[in-house]
């Protein structure tokens, strides 16, 4: 009888074997009439659950449900071993495992390695492969007991196992909720595109605390509640603009304070202002123009390029225009010239250059002397300078 003292109760064991294959050894489909467990204890093998195939190697495990097609082909060259056990079992328990494939832990290896050894000497390999094998005829006694004990201890840590599987996580359970409130927000937005909400007027009709809220939408969308809303009400006036409808009838049906405050948002976020998104929708340029620039024709004229620098070779550097008058410059190196050809001949009580004009008076002394100069050596003294005075004289 079962409750929750024993859940699970395995009634009969018609068939169980160990086997070894070879490395291209397989057998054909058939139908399953209990409960099989498969458990390979080395090499690999590819078991086909009806439609599917499963690829299970060393240490996995597998479970057939009742009126399943099966079928085994080996893999890879190393010869695999297989736990073949066909069991009736009662108990909503048993539902854990259709179609799970899982991999033997140190606690239900130490049964697992029990029942293989036992298989064989409980049942005869059977005729052909594939087929069933054959119970002998002279059992220990209380074998079959001890085997089905064996086997309801297997199932039993195997179904602890999966049920802890099965429970999910503090944080995959708190991303469900997440999602959950994401999805509804976003659904009592849309039935609310037409007008201004309040983050409390949200938290109010889900149900749900403000922080909640905040930390669902920063979680699943990285932004706020709110920018979600403005986000969603920019892309449905958008949509009203690409069917034809103005700037101001939009903002007004969208429930704007006013035209600018809505061109001001709509141009924050798609970079283009309410008139000009209507017009590239309708594949005009986005910029009307005036009369004036209709019927202007397109100017031919091209704008003139600067002249090219002239490159000197002999300086290896481009020629710099000159500066100032060429006759400015040109008196400036003469006078130059003329102080030089005259300084050296000049008197210590000669006067600095005066270039006050006659019957001014000034605080800065203009007779004031200058040092004398060293001795000018006649060999620095070229016909040029004195070609120089002979011109200015």
């Amino acid at each position: 009888m079962l409750n929750d003292d024993f859940p699970l109760r395995v009634e009969a064991v018609p068939a169980a074997h160990t086997t070894e294959w070879r490395a291209d050894d397989s057998f054909l489909p058939s139908e399953t009439e209990a409960w099989q467990l498969i458990f390979v204890r080395s090499g690999t093998i590819e078991e086909r659950c009806d439609d599917r195939h499963v690829l299970l190697r060393a240490g996995g495990l597998l479970f057939h449900q009742p009126g399943e097609v099966f079928a085994m082909t080996t893999v890879g060259e190393v010869p695999p071993e297989t736990l073949r056990i066909d069991f009736y079992c009662t108990g909503a328990a048993m539902d854990r495992f259709r179609g799970a494939m899982l991999h033997a832990e140190p606690a239900e290896q130490h049964d697992l390695n029990w029942l293989a050894n036992a298989a064989n000497e409980l049942f005869d390999a059977a005729p052909i492969p594939g087929g069933r094998p054959v119970v002998k005829e002279e059992l220990p006694f209380g074998a079959m007991q001890q085997f089905i004990i064996h086997l309801e201890n297997l199932l039993i840590l195997l179904a602890r196992r999966c049920r802890r599987l099965r429970r999910p996580v503090a944080r995959v359970r708190r991303e469900r909720r997440q999602n959950a409130l994401v999805e509804d927000a976003r659904a009592y937005f849309v039935e609310n595109l037409e007008r201004e909400l309040k983050v409390d007027e949200v938290c109010e009709a889900l149900g749900c605390t403000r922080p909640q809220l905040q930390q669902a939408f920063r979680a699943r969308l990285r932004r706020t509640a709110m920018e979600e809303f403005s986000a969603m009400r920019i892309e449905y006036a958008a949509q009203l603009l690409a069917r034809g409808a103005s700037p101001g009838e939009v903002a007004a049906q969208m429930g704007y304070c006013s035209g600018a405050y809505f061109s001001q948002k709509f141009r924050a976020a798609t970079g283009h202002t309410p008139s000009a998104y209507r017009r590239i929708q309708q594949g005009l340029p986005a910029k009307r123009q005036n009369r004036q620039q209709k019927d202007k024709p397109a100017s031919k004229t091209t704008i003139a390029e600067p002249p090219q620098k002239k490159y000197n070779s002999d300086k290896g550097q481009a020629e710099r225009p000159p500066t100032g008058n060429k006759s400015i410059n040109i008196r400036r190196r003469l006078l130059w010239q003329f102080w030089l050809a005259v300084a050296p001949v000049t008197s210590a009580a000669t006067p600095v250059w005066n270039f006050w004009p006659q019957g001014t008076t000034s605080s800065w002394p203009i007779t004031t002397t200058t040092p004398a100069p060293r001795p000018w050596p006649a060999s620095r003294r070229l016909p040029a300078r004195t070609s120089a005075l002979s011109r200015l004289t």
